[in-house]
């Protein structure tokens, strides 16, 4: 019937043609796949942790490198700890958003405080333990360095990592970023607070040794005062 033949020759032509085993898909078939969601260029595969740790190990060991690292900028940052700790995080901000990591890759800060703390523990030796030897120094030094900063601060921040990565992280089916914690960060966050204490602790508590070593309740309180401030939080997110 010409209904029969008209209606069959429409619904040919409205059925869109498919594309058999053999034959090449559509362009717009193609478009999905080409187009990638996931980040180009030198940011699409991060370096990984023990990768950056390695690095930044191998700048703060060799003298060499030394002249590479950027002071002017761990100054900077030391000094805003103490007035303006909200400032050094907005830039820690700003280098995640430009080399994709939460961590410092230059360890200058490190070197500013350990060369801080090797120069007031030569003061220390010679102001209040009466002693000018090389080994007396050498040992009261070590102990500022390797007991009181990096000893205190592998405990406090592995701790705080481990605690942080199993208890304060979601899963990654809810979050499309990473959310875990970089050991790296922890430990510039002890860094971080260790500075201001250092401040109070070992520079403050030097210049006020003669009048805190005194046995009455005014020196007392001062000295308890400076612990205070030294352990006291601070307006900051790190």
């Amino acid at each position: 019937m010409p209904t029969t033949a008209a209606g069959s020759s429409s619904s040919n032509h409205a059925r869109p043609p498919s594309n058999s085993p053999g034959q090449p898909n559509s362009p717009g078939r193609n478009l999905a796949p080409s187009v990638s969601l996931l980040p180009s260029g030198p940011f699409a595969r991060p370096r990984s942790g023990p990768d950056r740790l390695k690095k930044l190990l191998s700048r703060l060991l060799k003298p060499s490198r030394w002249p590479t690292m950027d002071f002017e900028l761990a100054a900077w940052q030391m000094s805003y700890l103490c007035i303006a700790p909200r400032r050094v995080y907005r830039n820690v901000y700003y280098h995640k958003q430009t080399k994709n990591t939460w961590a410092r890759d230059d360890p200058a800060i490190v070197i500013l405080l350990i060369g801080s703390m090797a120069f007031v523990g030569f003061l220390w030796n010679a102001l209040y333990l009466r002693s000018w030897s090389p080994i007396s120094w050498l040992g009261l030094v070590s102990r500022f360095i390797l007991r009181d900063f990096f000893l205190s601060g592998l405990i406090i921040s592995t701790l705080l990592w481990a605690l942080s990565n199993h208890f304060f992280t979601h899963s990654s089916h809810t979050h499309a970023t990473d959310q875990r914690v970089e050991w790296q960060y922890a430990f510039d966050i002890h860094t971080n607070s260790f500075f201001p204490l250092f401040l109070n602790l070992y520079v403050l508590q030097l210049i006020l040794a003669p009048l805190v070593l005194r046995h009455n309740w005014v020196s007392l309180w001062i000295g308890n005062s400076l612990y205070l401030i030294a352990v006291k939080p601070r307006n900051t997110v790190m």
